[in-house]
């Protein structure tokens, strides 16, 4: 029995080293037995990267705008404030982006407007990057924070009517983390808003002062007159307030801000009734009015170095470079007539005005309309460019004199005297239809 194993074992060793040798040349190919891995739970928590900004009847977000806000970015913050506030019955913080303690920082934030907040940045670069008269806004979402800027007030409300349409429901607002729209830029001029028999509404906001100047030589330019914008300023005339010989500082201030950009002084241009501005040539040009009402003074834009002086046919009160038509509208002195001059202000064709008896100030043109800005009633007269009298729109502020009338997008800038002649008020004037 002993030697039958001890048999039994020598025979086993020497079939398993057979089957190793054999292994090496084997082509035959081996299934490995099925096996069943077991995945230990984990209790990881699932991270949800969205903007929650109403979630659960509340919310943690805070609307963020810059600490010196244009009226659009004031406007658009307290159009998503109500907005929440009478879809969610819940009220969500404001602050503006200036310094704070440490600590003290919102963890969520809605970034309104042309904020400091580096997550604004790329947006505050498209709008900046649309050309003269075109209008549009962008909406991000980043990590914890949602970014809106838009070009002027009725795109902030485009914006977050866009946002309420598609990301508000009766549960909450979220937006999905990495979205991002962009919405197509368009060009709106105030004519949009304006037909011969509409109903419209005139919303007019103070959105800063002009202070009077005194220049080098001791002369005190406190009178408004002229003004136009070049999309981004607004450059004023102040004068100190001669009949003849009149002294001029043209004051270049920021339209979103205020800000006092440069101050060009000793501008001899006379009553200096209206200025425009002319982007193909980047040149401003001034009507001296009274007494020399011949007489158009072109600046260098940048500089505001006198270039030349030139004269037209008419006696002239008021100037409006038109980008549409490039060519100039000037106001006719001694009545309410218009005349449309070539870009060498040489040929001209002269249309007929409607005498309403009030006091001619400034005027402005947009793709459809020329617009004067008048005094005693204050409102604006609209005509077309063939010679057809549209209509008066009447203004809310009637304290004050109304010296002139510039537009960015659909918003007019009108700048008026204050009461007592020192400096002047700038007012962002909105005209849609009434609802």
């Amino acid at each position: 029995m002993k030697s039958t194993r001890i048999l039994a074992l020598v025979f086993a060793l020497i079939m398993t080293l057979s089957l190793v040798a054999c292994g090496g040349e084997s082509e035959t190919e081996t299934t490995a037995p099925e096996t069943t891995e077991v995945i230990p739970e984990t209790t990881a928590e699932v991270i949800d990267s969205d903007l929650h900004i109403v979630e659960g009847g509340a919310s943690e977000w805070a609307g963020i705008r810059p600490e010196v806000s244009s009226n659009a970015e004031i406007e658009g913050l307290k159009i998503l404030k109500n907005l929440i506030k009478d879809k969610y019955g819940i009220t969500i913080q404001l602050d503006t982006d200036g310094k704070r303690m440490p600590g003290t920082d919102p963890e969520y934030q809605i970034l309104i407007g042309r904020t400091d907040e580096p997550e604004s940045a790329g947006a505050i670069e498209f709008i900046n990057s649309l050309p003269r008269g075109q209008v549009a806004y962008l909406i991000e979402a980043l990590e914890k924070r949602l970014v809106i800027v838009a070009s002027n007030t009725s795109m902030y409300e485009a914006a977050i009517a866009y946002l309420a349409e598609n990301f508000m429901t009766e549960s909450g607002f979220t937006v999905p983390i990495g979205f991002k729209y962009t919405a197509d830029a368009v060009t709106v001029n105030p004519s949009n808003h304006i037909e011969k028999d509409n109903a419209l509404e005139v919303k007019m906001t103070e959105i800063y002062t002009v202070k009077t100047h005194t220049d080098a030589n001791g002369v005190n330019c406190r009178v408004i007159q002229g003004a136009c914008t070049d999309g981004e300023h607004l450059y004023v005339c102040l004068n100190n307030g001669a009949d003849s010989g009149a002294v001029t500082a043209i004051v270049k201030t920021e339209l979103s801000t205020g800000r006092v950009v440069a101050t060009y002084e000793n501008k001899l241009i006379d009553h200096a009734n209206d200025l425009t501005y002319n982007p193909k040539t980047n040149e401003i040009l001034a009507v001296h009015n009274a007494p020399y009402r011949q007489k158009i003074s072109i600046f260098d834009a940048e500089t505001m170095e006198l270039k030349e002086i030139k004269t037209v046919r008419h006696d002239v009160y008021a100037i409006e470079y038109d980008d549409d038509g490039d060519c100039y509208w000037f106001g006719i002195s001694h009545g309410y007539d218009y005349a449309r001059y070539d870009t060498t202000l040489k040929k001209y064709t002269e249309y007929r005005g409607f005498n309403n008896g009030f006091t001619k100030q400034g005027m402005d043109a947009d793709d459809k309309y020329v617009y004067f800005v008048l005094y005693k009633t204050n409102c604006i007269a609209v005509y077309t460019k063939d010679g057809e009298y549209v209509r008066q729109i009447d203004l809310p502020v009637t304290a004050g004199e109304p010296e002139n009338i510039s537009h960015v997008g659909d918003v007019f800038y009108i700048v008026y005297n204050n009461p007592s002649w020192t400096g002047g008020i700038v007012y962002e004037t909105v005209i849609t239809e009434k609802k």
